[in-house]
């Protein structure tokens, strides 16, 4: 049975809540409904981490950590209710700054709409409580509206893309030839293997992202391995026409693909329908993994690191067996 993420889910609880209303079930209709409402917050949440991480990658990891700090301190163990999302976005204000960078509101986000919403999910939950039909038939409006919300923050909307589509055009435009004139003067050397498949890698990444097809929990990772490759913020910093200082980005597009390959049951059909190489995608990739393995040595020498204190293949590694987000996870301990 494959596996239902975040962005089914919250479909598949519109789609149950729209068919208990046809059929007069009211409060089957609230309580998917809700479910649904739960599921897209912690989604609009996360969108919102990945769209700091494009401008500001300390300041994504601050607000990363300070959800962790309230989920530890309210001893929530990662099972967040609608109340708690509430009293988390009130409190730090995550709303205005939500309508501050995407610029438009987020209605569901209104803490009077969630606060109703929770009120009628622990009656019909806890209580002999049927549900009236306007009062159900609400709730399902309020999910069926706030999933465009997140389908246009997702990449579904032509803001989105465009954006996207701009920082992977000024990127190539940028690196595109200098990698190509590089790596065709040190053939055969462990960067040059890695670097000379940066561009088509990194294409791909972006095309997967923008696909209305790629799941949307898919679609949250790629767009964090592309934007680690955007942002000249990394373990290795980049430094003006010095292609070998790139070597990490390639490394962590190899290493999120893999991730999502074998273990996010990502859409191999799909991963080769947008890849410009020749060979079958998944056998590349799986190749290029096997070759960065057995030479991290040469690939990550501590010359290039970003400091001393930083070991940069251990944390590189940990994105194949974790996702790319782990990159900027400090607390994570890497043997």
């Amino acid at each position: 049975m494959d596996r239902i993420t975040p962005r089914k889910a919250i479909v598949v609880r519109r789609d149950e809540a729209n068919t208990c209303v046809r059929n007069e079930l009211y409060t089957a209709a609230a309580l998917s409904a809700c479910s649904g409402v739960e599921l897209l917050l912690e989604s609009l949440f996360t969108e919102y981490y990945i769209s700091l991480l494009r401008d500001d990658r300390q300041s994504a990891k601050e607000f990363l950590n300070e959800k962790e700090s309230w989920n530890i301190k309210n001893d929530l163990r990662n099972q967040w209710s609608i109340a708690n999302w509430r009293r988390y976005f009130e409190k730090f204000h995550i709303p205005n700054k939500m309508q501050k960078r995407f610029g438009n509101e987020i209605k569901v986000l209104h803490s009077d709409t969630l606060k109703n919403i929770n009120k009628e999910w622990n009656r019909c939950k806890h209580d002999i409580y049927v549900a009236s039909p306007k009062i159900a038939i609400h709730i399902v409006e309020i999910l069926n509206n706030a999933l465009d919300e997140l389908d246009f923050l997702a990449g579904a909307g032509s803001n989105q893309k465009d954006s996207v589509a701009e920082l992977n055009k000024s990127w190539q435009d940028h690196w595109g030839a200098k990698i190509s004139d590089w790596t065709a003067k040190k053939q055969n050397t462990p960067v040059s293997e890695v670097l000379s498949r940066l561009t088509s890698l990194l294409n791909l990444v972006v095309k997967l992202a923008s696909d209305p097809r790629t799941d949307f929990e898919h679609k949250t990772s790629l767009l964090v391995a592309a934007h680690y490759v955007y942002s000249a913020i990394d373990l290795i910093p980049d430094v003006e026409n010095n292609v070998k200082t790139l070597v990490d980005d390639g490394a962590v597009l190899v290493m999120t693909m893999s991730w999502l390959i074998k273990h996010e049951n990502l859409d191999s059909e799909l991963v080769n329908e947008h890849w410009s190489g020749k060979d079958d995608a998944i056998k590349e990739i799986q190749t290029l993994e096997n070759y960065i393995n057995s030479n991290h040595q040469a690939l990550f020498p501590a010359r290039l690191r970003a400091s001393g204190t930083i070991d940069v293949w251990p944390k590189i590694r940990r994105v194949a067996e974790k996702g790319p987000e782990t990159l900027w996870q400090d607390r994570l301990v890497v043997n």
